[in-house]
């Protein structure tokens, strides 16, 4: 079963301010996390969500791996190319 590693109590109300500060899909991603430390499974975070298992997984896993991506932002990056 996977679950987003464990949080302090800093990380913790840090994501929550996040959480309301973001809109949309950032929003709901952060809050994946949220409810996972809290010990909801994979199946119930897609329910709650109404989205894929596949996709909370990849947010767990994405948070897991990169610590930094509460700071640095869950938002994509555009990549623009150089015109020739």
């Amino acid at each position: 079963m996977a679950f987003v590693r464990p949080l302090d109590e800093h990380e913790r109300q840090q994501l929550k301010r996040l959480a309301r500060r973001e809109v949309g899909r950032v929003s709901e991603r952060i809050r994946m996390v949220l409810l996972s430390s809290r010990g909801y499974t994979v199946p119930q975070v897609a329910e709650i969500f109404e989205c894929d298992e596949v996709t909370v997984r990849h947010w767990i896993a994405r948070f897991n791996v990169n610590v930094g991506v509460i700071k640095s932002g869950w938002k994509r990056v555009r990549v623009y190319k150089r015109e020739r």
